[in-house]
């Protein structure tokens, strides 16, 4: 039973870390764009967005020249930050 318990929240926890790679990617083509696909929110911030068996979201920090992507499957969280230049 343990076993089992351990690798579902094992591949949850890969979900949610892909989740997040996938909102840094969206952040990232709208940055390399110059255009907030999104909707109003700010060129790089990604909402929630359902996708999957979970969602993801991205806050753009500019000043630190960061994005702070967030993955979420069945209440594991995931955050991935990704510089940039």
């Amino acid at each position: 039973h343990s076993r089992l318990l351990s690798a579902t929240l094992e591949v949850d926890r890969l979900q949610a870390a892909y989740l997040a790679e996938a909102g840094l990617a969206r952040a990232a083509h709208e940055i390399s764009h110059a255009r907030d696909f999104s909707g109003g929110d700010g060129i790089g911030v990604i909402p929630p967005t359902a996708f999957g068996p979970g969602y993801f979201q991205v806050d753009h920090r500019p000043e630190a020249k960061a994005l702070v992507g967030l993955g979420v499957v069945n209440e594991v969280r995931r955050v991935i930050v990704s510089r940039y230049e």
